[in-house]
């Protein structure tokens, strides 16, 4: 072999990597979310006020826990 030059090897020779140093903003295309709402949570409370425990802060609540 004969000594020379040092060249670096290319690791992308068809300039795919040109708009990562390139200091332009990537875009990115994101799937649009479904229209449809998400379910709500189950709630093992019969009220939803106050959670079965009879108070409202210190009010009691209108429900027959808080009755």
């Amino acid at each position: 072999m004969k000594p020379g030059k040092p060249t670096q090897a290319q690791m992308f020779t068809d300039g795919a990597d040109l708009p990562l140093f390139s200091a332009t903003p990537q875009r990115v295309a994101l799937p649009r979310p479904d229209a449809a709402p998400s379910p709500m949570q189950a709630s093992y409370a019969h009220c939803r006020a106050c959670l079965d425990t009879g108070r409202i802060g210190q009010r009691r609540c209108w429900c027959p826990a808080g009755q």
